[in-house]
């Protein structure tokens, strides 16, 4: 999960243009309210505990996270094999 996290913050991160790599669509309401609450668990002084953040209402993170590591690279997707998807319809060769 980490390896993502550094993804997002690499993708979100302005080229020497000025301009970022990624852009959200204003329509995307639900990644939007989840870039505002996203956090990481705090301790009594106030400082970060953990390197994971919280599993709170993140579903559009997850997913952004998921497309990011997709297209920059680190994530390899396995597909598993249904045999029902395999048979073959009668007549067809």
């Amino acid at each position: 999960m980490l390896v993502g996290i550094d993804r997002v913050n690499e993708a979100l991160q302005l080229r020497p243009n000025g301009k970022p790599r990624f852009y959200v669509c204003r329509s995307c309401q639900n990644l939007i309210r989840e870039f505002y609450e996203y956090r990481y668990p705090d301790n009594r002084d106030g400082k970060p505990t953990k390197e994971e953040p919280l599993k709170v209402n993140d579903h559009a993170m997850d997913a952004l996270r998921y497309l990011i590591m997709h297209i920059m690279g680190g994530m390899h997707i396995t597909v598993a094999k249904n045999p029902m998807f395999n048979r073959r319809k009668p007549g067809r060769r």
